[in-house]
C-alpha cells in the first residue's frame, strides 16, 4: 500500500521531436498571416501619421488668425475625435487560428480606409477655409508692402512689370549650380525624420541619429566645410540604421507569430481565457532584447506544449479507470506549479495530481467537495481538521490506489509518458485531506493577471524613447 507518490516525468524523444514538429509547422502558418498583419498595422500607422501631420499644419495656420478662432476649435475637436477612432483601431486582440487572423487584417484595412476616407472628405471645407484665408493674408501682405514703398518713393512699377520670370527661372534651372545647403540640410533632416519615426529603430540608434540631427542643422548656419562633414557623418551610419531596422523588423514577425503560439498555449492549459496582445515593436529599446524575448517565448512554448500533452494522456488514462477529466485548480497560498483534480464519476473521492514547473508530479488520494461545477479555486483541509470517518476513508482509498498506480503508469509509458519514481510513502492518517473546490475564495481578476503573467518575462520597455515618441502620436 501507498500515501502520496513524487515522480520525475521524462517525455520519449520521438514524442518530444512530434511535438516540437507539430508545433514548428503550425508556427509556419501563423507566421505568414501575422506577417501580413504587421504589414498592415504599419501601413494603417503610416496613414494615420500622415493625417496627424495634415491636421497638425492646418491647427497651426489656423492659430495665425483671429477670424480663424471657430475654424480652430472645430480642428482640435476633429483631431480628438481622430485619436479616438486610430486608438480603437489599432487595439488588436490577435486570433489563434490562420483563417481568423486573414479576417482581422482584411478588417483593419478596410476600417483605416474608412478613417482615411472619412477624414479627408469631412476636413476639405475647413481646409478651403483657411486656404481662402492664407490667401487674403498674403494678398493684403504684399499690397501695405506695396503701399509702404509707393508712399516712400521707391516704387517702380514698371520695372516690376518688366521682369521676365519665365527667362529667369528657366536661367537657373540650365546653370550648374548645386543644391544650396538649405535645401540639402532640409533634405537630410526629412529623411532623418523618417528614420526616427520608425518604431523598428534601436533606441542606442535613435540617439546617435538625433545627434546627428542637430550637427546637420546647427552646421546649416555656419560653414560649407562644417555642414559637409555633418552629412558625411550621416551617410556612413545611415546604411547600418536602414540594415537593422529590416533585421528588426523580421525578428517582430518571428516574435508576433511565437506570442500568438504562446498564448494559445496558455489558454489550453487554463481555465481562464486570455486575449492575445503582443508588445509592440516601440516597446523593446534593440534587437537584442527582441533575441531575448523570442528564445523565452520558444522555450516556454515547447514546455507548454509537453505539459498540455501530458496532462492530456493523464485525462484519457484516468478515464478509462472511472475518473472524470481532470480539473485545473488554484490554490490561495504561493503555491507554483499546477494543480489538478480526477475526480471518479461518482463520490466524492478524487485524486490530486501536482505538476511542478520542472517536470516533477505528485499523486495522492483525496476527498472533493465540489461547491459548483464552474469553481476553480481550491482549499486544502489537513487532516488535523476532518473527522475520524472521513480521515479514516481516506485512509483505505489510500490503499486501493497503491493498486492502480502502477496500471495508471504503464499505461502512460506507451503513450511516451514515462515517470520515474522518487518516493513512495506509507498509507498514513496524516496524508487524509480533503479539497474543498469554490468559486469565492480569490478574486477572480487577480487569478487571470497571475496566471496570463505567469512565464511573460518580457521587461517593461514603456519608458524609452521610441515609446516616448509614438505616445506624442496617439
Amino acid at each position: 500500500m501507498s500515501g502520496p507518490k513524487d515522480h520525475d516525468i521524462v517525455l520519449e524523444q520521438r514524442r518530444r521531436a512530434k511535438l516540437e514538429r507539430l508545433r514548428q509547422e503550425r508556427l509556419r502558418k501563423i507566421r505568414e498571416e501575422t506577417d501580413r498583419l504587421n504589414n498592415q498595422i504599419t501601413k494603417s500607422k503610416t496613414q494615420f501619421d500622415s493625417i496627424d501631420k495634415h491636421l497638425s499644419s492646418l491647427i497651426v495656420l489656423a492659430e495665425k488668425s483671429e477670424e480663424m478662432s471657430n475654424t480652430h476649435s472645430r480642428l482640435c475637436k476633429i483631431r480628438q475625435s481622430h485619436k479616438e477612432k486610430i486608438i480603437k483601431a489599432l487595439e488588436i486582440n490577435v486570433p489563434i487560428e490562420p483563417e481568423d487572423i486573414s479576417k482581422r487584417t482584411n478588417n483593419l484595412m478596410q476600417i483605416t480606409q474608412n478613417i482615411v476616407n472619412d477624414y479627408y472628405t469631412g476636413i476639405k471645407i475647413l481646409e478651403d477655409r483657411i486656404i481662402e484665408n492664407e490667401k487674403l493674408i498674403k494678398d493684403q501682405k504684399e499690397r501695405d508692402e506695396l503701399s509702404k514703398k509707393l508712399a516712400a518713393g521707391t516704387g517702380k512699377i514698371g520695372e516690376i512689370q518688366d521682369f521676365n520670370f519665365t527667362a529667369a527661372i528657366n536661367k537657373i534651372e540650365n546653370s550648374n549650380i548645386e543644391k544650396s545647403v538649405e535645401e540639402k540640410a532640409r533634405q537630410l533632416l526629412l529623411e532623418i525624420e523618417e528614420l526616427i519615426n520608425s518604431e523598428s529603430i534601436q533606441e542606442s540608434e535613435m540617439q546617435t541619429v538625433l545627434q546627428i540631427a542637430n550637427n546637420i542643422y546647427v552646421t546649416a548656419f555656419e560653414s560649407e566645410k562644417g555642414f559637409k562633414t555633418a552629412e558625411i557623418q550621416y551617410n556612413i551610419i545611415k546604411p547600418d540604421v536602414i540594415k537593422n531596422i529590416e533585421i528588426f523588423d523580421d525578428l517582430y514577425n518571428d516574435y508576433y507569430a511565437e506570442y500568438v503560439i504562446f498564448l494559445d498555449l496558455i489558454n489550453k492549459s487554463t481555465s481562464v481565457p486570455n486575449s492575445i496582445t503582443p508588445k509592440e515593436k516601440y516597446e523593446f529599446e534593440s534587437i537584442c532584447d527582441l533575441e531575448q524575448e523570442i528564445a523565452n517565448l520558444t522555450n516556454e512554448s515547447k514546455m507548454l506544449t509537453e505539459k498540455i500533452y501530458i496532462r492530456e494522456q493523464i485525462d484519457e488514462v484516468m478515464k478509462e479507470y472511472g475518473y472524470n477529466v481532470s480539473k485545473e485548480i488554484v490554490f490561495g497560498e504561493d503555491h507554483e506549479g499546477s494543480h489538478f483534480i480526477c475526480r471518479q464519476e461518482s463520490g466524492d473521492t478524487g485524486i490530486h495530481i501536482y505538476m511542478s514547473g520542472d517536470k516533477q508530479i505528485m499523486m495522492e488520494i483525496v476527498g472533493v467537495d465540489a461547491r459548483s461545477e464552474d469553481a476553480n479555486y481550491g482549499i486544502m483541509v489537513a487532516s488535523s481538521d476532518l473527522d475520524e470517518t472521513e480521515k479514516n476513508r481516506l485512509l483505505d482509498e489510500q490503499g486501493s490506489f497503491c493498486e492502480l498506480h502502477p496500471k495508471i503508469l504503464e499505461e502512460l509509458a506507451e503513450r511516451g509518458v514515462v515517470f520515474n519514481m522518487n518516493s513512495k510513502k506509507e498509507p498514513n492518517l496524516r496524508y487524509s485531506k480533503r479539497i474543498v473546490i469554490t468559486d469565492t475564495f480569490v478574486d477572480s481578476a487577480a487569478v487571470k493577471s497571475e496566471l496570463i503573467n505567469k512565464g511573460n518575462v518580457r521587461p517593461d520597455r514603456a519608458k524609452n524613447k521610441k515609446a516616448q515618441l509614438r505616445a506624442l502620436k496617439i
